[in-house]
């Protein structure tokens, strides 16, 4: 979760590497249980531990076997206003 161009609103961005990792993040992210774990890691690493950060990174990973995406997991969550390492908001 980034913030846009003006810094009013916030994009959720989903990569993988493969189309199968793209899909395993988009069902996570649609998924109440897997955002309800989102919610729990992310409240782990935010500085008040009430409230989610506002931008963040989570890295899910997902096995991929014979094109299918197995169980994902979370492999990485960081709040980016703390954490000036945050990738899709560092500065070049």
């Amino acid at each position: 979760m980034q913030p846009n161009h003006s810094k009013q609103e916030r994009l959720l961005l989903l990569y993988g590497l493969y189309t199968q990792g793209t899909e395993a993040a988009a069902e996570d992210v649609t998924n109440p249980d897997r955002l309800a774990e989102l919610r729990k890691a992310l409240l782990s690493v935010s500085s008040d531990k009430k409230s989610p950060p506002l931008f963040f990174e989570a890295l899910i990973s997902v096995p991929v076997e014979n094109y299918v995406p197995g169980a994902a997991s979370f492999a990485y969550v960081a709040d980016c206003l703390s954490l000036s390492g945050c990738l899709s908001i560092r500065k070049s």
